[in-house]
């Protein structure tokens, strides 16, 4: 038996052989379904699922930081907070005396830890042949990309993760039933929760990794309040489908605020931690569903910094300086009725795409037209066939950016159809506990996106940007972001991983 075996058999001892039998099958069925090693420790009544990454898990080698040579870093967080409306129905629960594993505040005996995800180091993408994960994903974006852009505050910069939000209304359908749960597949495009779990294991597969050309890590959790009669079945689910680790505490107090926090920091290596620091749980909280992406990115053709210039940006407000990268390289421009754009590659098969309105056009007005939903969603042959493109030298000037969004999505959600979530009447949360009154409170979202000028090191990752058998293009398309504009970071599968706008490149 292995050390963390050891000492979780040693930890869930005192509560019954019952419970012990039942978290060693809790821990087989992780095990099954991640296809990987996973640890599990501590005891406690009360959990919250959460995704923990592969450095988490000490058998695991750590990769060298990869910084000195990152083009683009971005993190984001989605926080569901559940409320109850009977304050009498908490009771205060205990932990076993010398749990010191976890999160920090667990010494205080205030955070148990039931189970923790462990992840291996994918170098490479798993892709998964599923058209209808990419259609309904696609036609999520669509839906969903408006309304989470009006929750940006006008004119200011504005950063997101469609995908994250996807993952986290994914956990939240496995907690609720009924109506409820259909509104919320109504939303993510499954007409069961079978198919749901199959296109949020697609949506897994297809986009984490964690290799030498960059990362993106995927991370869940469930936080829940110690003492509540939660179902043990809703928190097996979110273990085995969606790779959930549990924690159990006392929401509203100090220390539960503060391991939350020290979590997602640890997941997005602290890129949001100005935001992450403020949240804090109400006493009345019963749950709080989190979920994080981290991605790293190294561009397959870096830019030099010799070339970098001190140029203007046209902004809202005025004029501003900022650093422009120059590069010019054979590629495609595309046109849309209101817009142009360009991209750019990293090496992990990820895509820049930036899209710049038209004069006269407001980027914000872009990220509710059709036709440029369609251009962030669609594959590469599905844009090559619908969208009127030019192969050209383009000279592409780009300003570096550091730009972050907090924002809450309760009108967001329910402007999407899900409304009985957020009632303490209508909401139906069955599958989690047969306690009444429990509602959906926040929907949290933070994110921050930033770009330098950091490439490949490797020559054999250029080769990828040469089309071999084509004429060099005679044409000559100058493609300057001097003004506000419309970014995404888009995976193999076309599937917008981080969308946002740059008002402003100044942080």
């Amino acid at each position: 038996m292995s050390e963390k075996n050891e000492k979780l058999m040693g930890a869930i001892s005192g509560i019954g052989d019952d419970l012990v039998e039942e978290m060693a099958e809790d821990i087989a069925a992780v095990k099954k379904a991640a296809e990987t090693e996973s640890s599990h420790e501590g005891a406690g009544r009360i959990i919250k699922a959460d995704l923990t990454r592969t450095n988490d898990a000490p058998q695991k080698k750590r990769r060298t930081p990869l910084r000195r040579r990152i083009a683009a870093l971005a993190a984001a967080a989605a926080v569901l907070l559940g409320a109850v409306l009977l304050p009498g129905v908490f009771q205060k629960g205990g932990v076993l005396p010398g749990q010191t594993d976890g999160p920090k505040g667990a010494e205080k005996g205030v955070v148990t830890v039931l189970a923790e995800a462990a992840y291996p180091e994918l170098e490479v993408h798993n892709f998964e042949s599923l058209d209808l994960y990419q259609e309904a994903v696609a036609a999520f974006m669509q839906r969903a990309i408006p309304e989470i852009a009006k929750a940006g505050d006008e004119g200011q910069n504005l950063a997101f993760s469609p995908l994250n939000i996807y993952m986290a209304l994914s956990m939240l359908s496995e907690t609720v039933g009924g109506d409820t749960q259909k509104e919320i597949l109504d939303l993510l495009g499954a007409k069961n929760m079978e198919l749901q779990r199959r296109m949020a294991a697609a949506a897994w597969k297809n986009n984490y990794f964690n290799g030498d050309h960059g990362k993106l890590l995927l991370a869940n959790s469930m936080w829940l309040r110690e003492g509540f009669p939660f179902k043990k079945a809703a928190i097996e689910t979110l273990a085995r489908e969606h790779f959930a680790s549990s924690f159990s505490g006392q929401p509203g107090t100090a220390e539960f605020d503060k391991a939350l926090q020290d979590w997602i920091n640890k997941q997005t290596d602290n890129m949001v931690k100005d935001s992450v620091d403020t949240l804090k749980m109400d006493p009345a909280t019963i749950m709080a569903l989190v979920s994080t992406i981290r991605f790293s990115g190294i561009w397959s053709d870096e830019f030099m910094d010799k070339f970098n210039t001190e140029d203007t940006f046209h902004a809202k407000a005025g004029d501003v300086t900022a650093t422009f990268m120059h590069q010019t390289h054979a590629d495609t421009v595309f046109y849309g009725e209101k817009y142009s754009a360009a991209s750019k590659d990293f090496n992990s098969g990820y895509i820049m795409d930036f899209i710049l309105p038209d004069e006269g056009v407001d980027p914000a007005e872009l990220l509710s037209d059709p036709d440029v939903l369609k251009f962030l969603t669609e594959s590469w042959a599905e844009r090559y066939e619908r969208t009127q493109q030019k192969r050209a030298l383009v000279n592409l000037s780009v300003p570096k950016f550091d730009i972050s969004s907090d924002l809450h999505l309760e009108k967001a959600l329910q402007s999407l159809g899900i409304t009985s979530a957020f009632s303490a009447d209508k909401g139906d949360f069955s599958p989690l506990t047969d306690e009444g009154g429990i509602f959906l409170s926040s929907v949290q979202h933070g994110a921050r996106i930033l770009i330098d000028e950091k490439g490949c090191e490797a020559a054999a990752y250029t080769a990828m940007m040469v089309c071999g058998a084509a004429m060099p293009p005679t044409d000559i398309i100058d493609f300057t972001l001097d003004r506000p504009f419309v970014f995404a970071v888009r995976g193999g599968d076309g599937v917008p991983v981080f969308v946002g706008i740059v008002e402003t490149p100044a942080k």
